[in-house]
């Protein structure tokens, strides 16, 4: 089995690359040997974002940076450091789209600040051998957010927070949790009773993430995915009772933003960087999301429409 895991990054990101790239290379003492991992991030230097001629740090800083950080991906099968240095809109939705490979049977998709143990990857691809859904969504588990519409993928030992003090949990209070539960080998899988992701470490098998719910070919730069996918499954769920999907969520391992903490929302290894770059078009990344929100039914007509063909005609190879 081949896994792509995918992620991108902003400049001011550049740091969250590391921190990722190095827990992945933890995370490849724990891939089972029947399955190959390819890497495939992207660098976004867009200067449809940054002014570069006015910015302190240029370009090469961060192209520098990322080049460094080659060497912490030497155990995949094959990894791909890819850079956009153009002056159009570009985000991660571009991204995602580039992503697709004939011979990948599964895709990660991960978010730049999201913390993950270092046995989650490894998890998640002994299930992904295992499951002989014809379409299927793997999940971690996630602490406490914002609303009780997380609440299906939420550990535990997060319930009892209040949904507004949900942004003061540690990522080292997470990491302990995990090593002080159960084994790597006595995680428990659950089959979702509802359908709740986010695209921050989750995996999607082949048949989904290219055939069946692909994202629209016409969004570019950032766009609810997310939000976008679980419509679409909702809607032939009842439609088309009968297909084969499943979203599985792994108790125990669990994933959650490096900004949270108490006092980490105006210290985070982000912001170091606002008074090096000079950022533009800040409000696109909104104004995008406003946009497909205010255009989501029909977005979400057309992706139905297209999965029930694809089901109806058996295209999928």
């Amino acid at each position: 089995m081949i896994i792509k895991v995918t992620s991108h990054y902003m400049p001011w990101e550049i740091d969250m690359a590391l921190l990722n790239l190095m827990q992945l290379k933890r995370s490849s003492y724990y891939i089972p040997s029947d399955v190959k991992i390819i890497l495939d991030f992207t660098l976004n230097l867009s200067g449809y974002y940054v002014d570069w001629t006015n910015s302190i740090l240029p370009k090469k800083y961060f192209m520098d940076k990322y080049e460094s950080y080659k060497h912490l991906a030497d155990w995949a099968e094959f990894s791909n450091f890819r850079v956009y240095d153009g002056d159009s809109i570009y985000g991660h939705i571009d991204s995602a789209k580039n992503i697709i490979e004939k011979n990948c049977d599964a895709y990660i998709t991960m978010c730049p600040d999201i913390y993950f143990s270092e046995t989650l990857l490894g998890t998640m691809c002994e299930l992904a051998l295992q499951i002989e859904n014809e379409y299927y969504i793997i999940t971690p588990q996630i602490t406490k957010l914002w609303d009780e519409t997380w609440d299906i993928l939420v550990n535990e030992n997060f319930m009892k927070i209040d949904y507004s003090k949900y942004k003061d949990v540690e990522c080292f209070d997470v990491d302990l949790i995990i090593k002080e539960s159960r084994q790597l080998e006595n995680r428990t899988i659950i089959k979702s009773p509802k359908y709740k992701w986010a695209g921050w470490f989750d995996l999607y098998n082949k048949k989904y993430f290219e055939k069946l719910v692909p994202i629209p070919h016409d969004w570019t730069g950032y766009g609810q995915y997310d939000f976008y996918s679980m419509i679409i499954m909702e809607c032939l769920n009842h439609s088309w009772p009968t297909i084969d999907f499943q979203q599985y969520i792994i108790e125990g391992e669990i994933i959650c933003d490096y900004r949270y903490g108490k006092e980490k929302q105006e210290k985070t290894l982000v912001k170091p960087y606002n008074e090096y770059i000079c950022r533009k078009n800040k409000d696109h990344s909104k104004n995008k999301r406003k946009f497909i929100e205010e255009n989501m039914v029909t977005y979400a007509n057309l992706g139905i429409n297209h999965a029930l063909s694809i089901l109806k005609e058996g295209k999928i190879q």
